[in-house]
């Protein structure tokens, strides 16, 4: 498999796609991988990414190649519900880059992070207990 281009018999023999949740399941164990486990994790911007042989690809791109095979060189796939981390193949269209640059100013206007990322929530209570000097118990996460 080359590291620039990756088709979709190629996906669909490393990932297995749920279509109904948008989510990503390993299919082949690897490193830091288990076959069945979710595969990806959430970036600052709201999307989900997937690392694929050291290089790291968008979900909602690899669920369109997934499903529909290649995407042309002159399109986007967006989001139809603005949302970047839903990633249900009826959520997704190939648009234009036109189409495609009249959400941008509407998404940086209305972003706000997934209310299910634990490093994010984790984060801004750290943030409220400085400004306020006072502790508001555990939180149910590993990542600090």
């Amino acid at each position: 498999m080359t590291d620039l281009i990756l088709t979709q018999k190629q996906l669909q023999e490393i990932l297995e796609y749920d279509s109904v949740t948008g989510t990503f399941l390993w299919r082949k164990n690897g490193y830091k991988k288990r076959i069945s486990r979710v595969a990806g994790c959430a970036i600052p911007t709201g999307y989900i990414v997937i690392g694929i042989n050291k290089k790291t690809w968008m979900a909602h791109r690899l669920a369109w190649i997934y499903v529909n095979g290649d995407i042309p060189l002159s399109k986007f796939i967006d989001h139809i519900n603005r949302d970047r981390s839903d990633n249900r193949i009826d959520n997704l269209r190939l648009v234009d880059p036109s189409e495609n640059s009249q959400n941008q100013s509407i998404r940086r206007q209305t972003f706000e992070p997934r209310s299910r990322d634990r490093h994010y929530i984790a984060a801004k209570e750290k943030i409220e207990l400085a400004k306020k000097n006072q502790s508001i118990g555990k939180t149910p996460t590993n990542s600090f």
